[in-house]
């Protein structure tokens, strides 16, 4: 019995993490920088423009939609994610066209900022 409950609480507790992610995932969300190789370049100085907007749709997933503008050409995309492990993002990009799902980790986040790594490890600022 005490092994069923320890396993339900650390599984509503894992939940809840993913889910207070997934509310403040909520909104559009512009970059400010880039990190590669120890090299943190801001979105501004290499004349680009690039949001995400989240929609959650459950607990631990939702759609997306990105668009990025770079020398006046701007290019969209959107697709599903699904959180998992408290700060796994998987997501799967459905438009233009499918692709492959993608996994990336949410470093830090709050209200007004949000960090995340590529499987690359390049480094995303973005802030609301």
């Amino acid at each position: 019995m005490f092994v069923f409950i320890a396993a339900t609480t650390m599984l509503l507790a894992s939940c809840s993490k993913e889910n207070k992610l997934n509310k403040k995932l909520e909104g559009t969300w512009t970059l400010v920088s880039t990190t590669e190789g120890g090299v943190t370049v801001t979105a501004a100085s290499q004349n680009v423009t690039s949001t995400m907007t989240f929609a959650k749709v459950e607990k631990e997933s939702g759609t997306y939609s990105s668009s990025y503008t770079y020398m006046g050409v701007t290019y969209t995309s959107s697709g599903t994610y699904t959180l998992t492990e408290d700060t796994q993002m998987t997501s799967t990009q459905t438009a233009p066209s499918a692709g492959t799902p993608e996994v990336v980790t949410v470093v830090e986040y709050s209200k007004e900022e949000l960090t995340i790594i590529d499987s690359d490890g390049t480094s995303y600022l973005y802030s609301k």
